[in-house]
């Protein structure tokens, strides 16, 4: 009896993820294989380096030491990232920012999305970059 149901359960989980697949967020500019944005924050006094790929099915990819993490997401958060990588403001940042002066534990951020990446520290994070890293940012703390 027990093994029938955990075959049900696998089946419905499977069918689940088998459906998440298969939606898209209209408008959204995603590579070949469905990737929205890929996340890198590294730094900061406890050496952090975490790993952050959003997918346009409504899932993200949380790496830290090494361990991945899969979180799903609403369609609002997937929203969000979309208008904030086609924005006008994302479109046009260049592709690095550095702090005029280099400071002992400073975050490092690297963003690729819509067939750009974007590398900036704390101390030179342009505006039309910061939501996107906040909402990123969420992403990873769910996975904790």
């Amino acid at each position: 009896m027990k093994t029938i149901h955990t075959l049900i359960i696998s089946s419905c989980l499977l069918l689940v993820f088998m459906a998440a697949g298969c939606t898209s967020s209209a408008g959204a500019p995603e590579d070949a294989d469905g990737t929205l944005v890929e996340y890198h924050l590294s730094g900061g006094f406890m050496g952090a380096n975490e790993t952050v790929v959003v997918y346009a099915n409504k899932t993200a990819v949380v790496t830290r030491h090494g361990e991945e993490t899969l979180v799903p997401l609403d369609q609002m958060t997937v929203d969000n990232i979309t208008g904030f990588i086609t924005s006008d403001g994302y479109q046009a940042l260049g592709s690095e920012y550095r702090p005029a002066f280099q400071g002992y534990d400073l975050f490092s951020y690297q963003v690729t999305a819509a067939d750009k990446t974007i590398c900036a520290e704390d101390g030179a994070v342009p505006p039309a970059l910061t939501g996107l890293i906040d909402e990123l940012n969420g992403i990873a703390t769910r996975a904790l």
